[in-house]
């Protein structure tokens, strides 16, 4: 249905202009993803990282206490939005490092 208002609508516009024939209307081709750009895309979206993490960054609330090193708790933290966001409060001092006092 739209294109046929289109081509009316097309054919409207050449005729007012005085042309004599219309030119076939042409869509620009869209780019869809391919199964390659949509890995790229995840891998892009998940850190190597998060396949180490016990718990979801967006799940319930946790403290430095549920981590057993502070590598752990410093993946949880930047899967949770960290340094820019810190919702579980694991970077007392604001410095982009979590739970610094975990081995």
């Amino acid at each position: 249905m739209k294109m046929v208002i289109v081509l009316i609508i097309g054919l409207m516009v050449i005729s007012a202009c005085g042309g004599s024939s219309p030119e076939p209307l042409t869509k620009s081709p869209i780019p869809t993803p391919t199964k390659a750009s949509t890995v790229t895309q995840q891998s892009n979206t998940t850190s190597s990282t998060q396949s180490i993490l016990r718990y979801d960054p967006f799940g319930p609330d946790r403290d430095c206490g549920d981590f057993l090193t502070q590598k752990e708790a410093q993946a949880f933290f930047k899967a949770a939005g960290g340094p820019f966001s810190d919702p579980h409060r694991l970077d007392g001092d604001d410095d982009g490092i979590a739970c610094e006092l975990l081995p």
